[in-house]
């Protein structure tokens, strides 16, 4: 109990005691207080405490008399607690029983290490493809948004009524309709930008290629993976921002393509190999701020268009777990991933 709760028990009982015109408040008010300051938990805890007595002994020097039921409720009154007691079948479990496996000993899970090929975790392709697709579509209901046009109720509601508008022209005695034209063109790349990285921080740069038609080419910087081992030849690290482009197999090494040494930093770079890769006309770009005014100019000589998202609409939640990345060190290492990848 906090010390402002002691207070307030404290006031309470004692106007409730003065409202009866006792010297003292009775149990029944300092149970009642106890529950309207704190909770039903601890109003039965003091009534608990309070109406505890020692066990009775068979021989006792005070004075003893025999009383039935109904005499003990007479001239009472009652009060319902609802204690929420915690029951055994409600107590938190852990959710992984097994504990994370060891190494046996310092490096003999980088030793592992042969460095002929690396390789993603399906289950995180398939929840960053997944976002890739919400983040499309959120472009998307964006440009819909605006290019709205109200007007008055004449012969269709359209795309439905516009509530707002209605209510400010109410002195009107017209009921206004939303009318939302379709955007030109499919969102093609996405951009996520997390971290700029103006410290450099995130040295680990790299392109991926998807494995198949329903997987995007990528590029991103991240922290090293491989100076976190998680599992044998298992690497974990953050990114620092990513690149997402279909159709796969066309994504050439961003890092080292000579096109791009215009752009300043690395979020630059992403951006401008989705404005070259891009198959459609609108490209997402998630960041804190938006990119310089020169990529707009840029946007438009490659006939592209760039949506700007701010990252601080997007779940934080949702964005923390998307921005793991685990780097395995051969195909072969997929097999038993999942018993150390969390």
């Amino acid at each position: 109990m906090l010390h402002w709760q002691r207070r307030a028990i404290a006031k309470y009982t004692r106007n409730l005691a003065v409202i009866n015109r006792d010297l003292t408040a009775r149990l029944f008010d300092i149970v009642v207080a106890a529950r309207s300051i704190v909770d039903d938990n601890y109003a039965w805890e003091v009534w608990e405490t309070a109406g505890r007595y020692a066990p009775q002994k068979e021989v006792s020097p005070l004075e003893t008399m025999r009383i039935s039921g109904d005499d003990v409720w007479f001239r009472t009154k009652r009060m319902r607690l609802r204690p929420r007691l915690r029951r055994p079948k409600q107590r938190l479990i852990l959710k992984s029983l097994k504990a994370r496996a060891k190494e046996a000993r310092p490096g003999e899970w980088a030793e592992q290490l042969n460095g002929d090929a690396i390789c993603s975790y399906p289950p995180e392709d398939l929840l960053i493809e997944d976002y890739g697709a919400l983040l499309k579509q959120k472009a998307k209901s964006m440009l819909s948004e605006e290019r709205a046009r109200v007007e008055p109720f004449l012969t269709s509601i359209l795309d439905g009524i516009d509530l707002r508008e209605t209510v400010r022209n109410w002195h009107e005695g017209k009921i206004y309709v939303r009318l939302l034209e379709k955007v030109a063109g499919d969102v093609g790349a996405v951009v996520v930008i997390f971290d700029p990285d103006r410290d450099d921080r995130y040295r680990y740069m790299t392109t991926w290629l998807g494995e198949h038609r329903n997987e995007s080419d990528m590029a991103f910087y991240a922290a090293n993976p491989f100076d976190h081992m998680v599992g044998p030849g298992i690497g974990r690290a953050e990114y620092g921002g990513f690149l997402m482009t279909r159709p796969p197999r066309r994504l050439y090494d961003v890092w080292s393509d000579l096109d791009y040494d215009f752009a300043e930093n690395k979020p630059e770079r992403l951006l401008m190999t989705a404005l070259d890769y891009s198959v459609e006309k609108q490209v997402v770009y998630v960041a804190a701020r938006p990119p310089r005014s020169i990529f707009r100019s840029m946007a438009a000589h490659l006939g592209r268009r760039i949506v700007c998202v701010p990252i601080g609409q997007l779940s934080p939640q949702k964005l923390k777990k998307l921005r793991v990345i685990h780097v395995l060190g051969g195909y072969e290492r997929r097999k038993g991933a999942k018993e150390f990848i969390w």
